[in-house]
């Protein structure tokens, strides 16, 4: 079960991110960062930490504290909605340009109205830039250049920003009415470098709360789909989300067939069927007759088949179902494995002395 600080950590990383907009002071969004990292480094559970307590914990001072205690009674930040609200969901997107930044972002909306990446590539294409102070024809060419390795990009981002937004989005739908289980699967939950999209899986016997809940997030820019079962938003960040939402007693089914590649897949459905047995999000079935066999947990399901449960990280389709059936997948490393992380800041953040230093 995630704990409270790593829904702590992303929200102190947003604010971070917001301040860095909106301020000019560059020293309040790096505080506001280094909380975040002591907090999610925090070795105890915070969730039901007083304001005392939390102040307690390195690098949270008063202000930052008392806004901890605020988001651990309420689930939200009042001046982090505050913040939210000056500020588009597109310019957002806009700072994840190469070469542009969140001052220029403001400028850009503030004196031209540019609220999305569309309409600031038509202002380029326009000339509509080069009244601005700071933005000559160098630089707005080196801004489309980053609109295009952006998009060249496909619209994937690392798995770091992904993670946040996942945390950040579950710690959200966490407490909705009739939610008793929620993960990430997809390529996230398979640990690949880059993400295309983000896919949550819920379970709940009412999904209609969810969905109304989902759709609603304040990182929605644009609903893609709503449906009865299924929705699609698109964050302000340009990351497609996608949730499903299944009946609690088919966690474990839903788990592999969301979390799998294509290929992996495809092959635990040919394992099944050579077992006179059909699989999919729902469940195992019994090919003749249809009766569900196992649904529950992967580990249940994996088993049936005759494999051991393979970890998320090697679903590719890379032998690993191979190694699975000679009994001779890899032990991977863990953080219990970690016996420590010795690193160093420098003043180019929140550290005091240079690198050569």
């Amino acid at each position: 079960m995630p704990r409270a600080n790593d829904a702590v950590e992303a929200v102190l990383l947003e604010y971070a991110d917001l301040l860095s907009i909106l301020s000019d002071d560059p020293f309040k969004p790096r505080a506001y960062e280094k909380a975040a990292r002591a907090v999610a480094g925090y070795p105890a559970d915070i969730a039901g930490f007083d304001l005392k307590q939390i102040l307690q914990i390195p690098s949270v001072g008063r202000s930052i504290g008392e806004k901890i205690h605020e988001f651990l009674q309420t689930g939200t930040i009042s001046a982090l909605e505050e913040l939210r609200a000056q500020i588009p969901p597109g310019v957002r997107e806009m700072i994840r340009i190469p070469g542009l930044g969140p001052k220029r972002a403001m400028v850009l909306y503030r004196e031209l109205g540019i609220s999305s990446v569309d309409e600031l590539l038509r202002a380029i294409e326009e000339g509509r830039l080069a009244g601005l102070r700071g933005f000559g024809a160098k630089t707005a060419e080196n801004i489309r250049a980053g609109i295009e390795r952006l998009r060249g990009a496909g619209g994937r981002v690392l798995i770091s920003v992904a993670a946040d937004l996942a945390e950040l989005l579950e710690g959200r739908l966490r407490d909705v009415s009739g939610v008793e289980r929620i993960a990430h699967a997809g390529s996230l939950r398979r640990m690949c470098e880059t993400i295309g999209d983000l896919d949550l899986l819920v379970a709940s016997r009412d999904p209609t709360p969810v969905m109304e809940a989902f759709t609603s997030l304040p990182e929605v820019e644009r609903v893609l789909a709503k449906g009865d079962t299924k929705s699609s938003i698109l964050t302000a960040q340009g990351l497609q989300v996608d949730l499903r939402v299944v009946q609690p007693e088919a966690w474990g089914a839903a788990l592999i067939y969301f979390t799998g590649s294509k290929a992996h897949n495809i092959r635990i459905r040919e394992l099944a069927v050579r077992k006179g047995l059909k699989l999919n999000e729902y469940g195992l079935f019994r090919a003749r007759s249809g009766r569900l066999v196992v649904a529950a947990t992967e580990e249940e399901v994996y088993e049936r088949l005759g494999l051991p449960w393979i970890p998320p990280t090697l679903r590719e389709d890379r032998g690993e179902i191979e190694a699975a059936l000679e009994g001779r997948l890899p032990e991977l490393v863990t953080e219990r494995d970690i016996r420590g992380d010795l690193h160093t800041h420098t003043n180019l953040t929140d550290g005091l002395a240079t690198l050569a230093q």
